[in-house]
């Protein structure tokens, strides 16, 4: 794990929720000012759906949290990630990690969960990684592709479309 719960994310971030891939695993960061125990308790303990969406040159993860966090999805794009050749070089049998953490305020874990892709999702996930990659870069081409991707679905309704989805 990158992180453990009570520890400072070593990094100033804003309200919402980021994504980067670092040390082998991707990570999603969600800030808020206050998380509930009931909501720290819940991404722990209570079924974690995952899904993934590559759509036009963007990649779009979507999770949620049973009784606790609706539907939330937060893009990636290789191109712009420092460890970009470490994602593509999954080896055949080997699956992704994600590890998920709930940031408060004060830039302090409340709450973390990792887990492990299936084979069949990383499979997915690592063409859809380079097929990304080999698109040239053109940053305000994916921010207008993304803008469009998210300004006529919801993220439940993203949801519905994955390439894949899964149930932690």
């Amino acid at each position: 794990m990158l992180w453990k719960n009570g520890d400072s994310c070593g990094v100033e971030l804003e309200d919402g929720i980021i994504m980067d891939y670092v040390k082998g695993s991707f990570i999603i960061a969600v800030k808020d000012d206050v998380w509930q125990a009931y909501e720290t308790s819940a991404l722990q303990h209570h079924k974690l759906h995952l899904s993934f969406l590559y759509e036009r040159i963007c990649a779009i993860f979507m999770f949620a949290v049973e009784d606790a966090i609706e539907t939330s999805d937060v893009s990636f794009d290789i191109h712009v990630c420092e460890d970009a050749d470490h994602i593509l070089s999954l080896k055949e049998g080997d699956c992704y990690s994600v590890e998920i953490y709930l940031i408060d305020g004060e830039n302090h874990v409340c709450a973390c969960r990792r887990i492990t892709l299936s084979l069949s999702a990383s499979a997915i996930l690592k063409e859809a990684m380079q097929r990304q990659k080999d698109i040239p870069y053109d940053e305000e081409g994916y921010n207008r592709a993304l803008q469009k991707i998210q300004g006529v679905r919801q993220p439940f309704e993203l949801e519905e479309q994955a390439d894949f989805h899964e149930v932690f």
